[in-house]
């Protein structure tokens, strides 16, 4: 019995016409290296696609992570923001707080302003009466000096003698203003009108 060798590594017996029959049956080499290449495309389209879904995978398992990382972001950012919103509450207590503290302040100033201001008002007018009594008071007493100053001048002017009693009395304002008014009694008349005699300077 004679062997043929086949393309695809079998060996067929060639002792009977069956047997030749059936090996004018099978493919041919060129469609079997046909179904080879194609199966080589289909494996390497298949290697490709595995590839494809390998690198999709890992964006996917990227793209997880980053959402992760995001969602934990997003938490922290929440939690802050809470705080933040604690704290401005409590900020925004304290500052009214704070302004009915100050408005309470402006008010109790406002009022001792006011006693202030009465105060000082009362203290005015109390300086202002002992003033005007103090220079009542003391108003007589400088007319009084003021009168007899005035007199000696007049005396001086007149050129009265020194020994004359009108140097050493001299009437007071109240005793001349009274007696002014129930009898006038000229100047003239209580002085000599006679001139008199020359006197030496230095006695004046």
């Amino acid at each position: 019995m004679r062997r043929v060798p086949f393309e695809l590594g079998r060996l067929v017996e060639s002792d009977s016409d069956d047997s030749m029959e059936e090996i004018s049956q099978m493919p041919s080499p060129g469609h079997a290296i046909e179904a080879i290449q194609h199966m080589v495309v289909l494996e390497n389209h298949v290697v490709c696609s595995v590839k494809m879904l390998e690198e999709r995978a890992k964006e996917l398992a990227e793209a997880k992570d980053e959402a992760e990382q995001l969602r934990t972001e997003a938490d922290q950012l929440k939690t802050e923001r809470e705080a933040m919103e604690r704290e401005l509450v409590a900020r925004e207590a304290d500052l009214f707080s704070a302004r009915q503290r100050v408005s309470e302040l402006e008010e109790l100033l406002r009022k001792e302003e006011e006693g202030r201001s009465e105060e000082v008002q009362r203290s005015y007018e109390e300086g202002a009466r002992y003033a005007k009594n103090e220079l009542q008071a003391q108003v007589p007493e400088i007319q009084e000096k003021a009168y007899a100053k005035g007199w000696k001048s007049c005396l001086a002017t007149l050129k009265v003698p020194l020994s004359s009693s009108v140097w050493t009395e001299i009437p007071s304002m109240k005793r001349r203003a009274s007696s002014s008014s129930s009898t006038h009694v000229p100047l003239a008349k209580s002085v000599d009108p006679t001139p008199p005699a020359p006197q030496d300077p230095k006695q004046y």
